[in-house]
């Protein structure tokens, strides 16, 4: 199971104010392509579509499904495995997205990011 954080403040993040924001970056982009993957066992191709205001960001020159819109108004992630690491491209791209929208990172427990 993955662990989740959010960009949220108090009041909830309008799917304008967050396709403003991502749509300003040259290394996110927004997208309503399926998640697209393939079952180990059964060799299945298995897609997931996704809601408004999914974004994708740039990853190593590749496209990356990574955030999605929540009606409550807050940007949902998974915790990406380099975490803790300063340069890691995932944390760094929320804190910026997070700055722009002056809000937070929080995960799912609560702490901030």
């Amino acid at each position: 199971m993955s662990y989740a954080i959010f960009i949220e403040r108090d009041e909830p993040i309008s799917i304008d104010e967050w396709s403003a924001v991502v749509g300003a970056r040259t290394d996110g982009r927004l997208s309503d392509a399926p998640v697209t993957g393939t079952n180990p066992q059964t060799g299945a191709q298995i897609s997931i579509g996704r809601g408004p205001g999914a974004a994708d960001i740039l990853i190593d020159g590749a496209w990356v499904p990574c955030f999605e819109w929540q009606r409550r108004g807050a940007i949902s992630f998974r915790a990406p495995d380099d975490l803790d690491e300063p340069e890691g491209i995932v944390m760094r791209t929320a804190a910026a997205l997070a700055t722009a929208l002056n809000r937070r990172l929080v995960g799912e427990g609560g702490e901030e990011y």
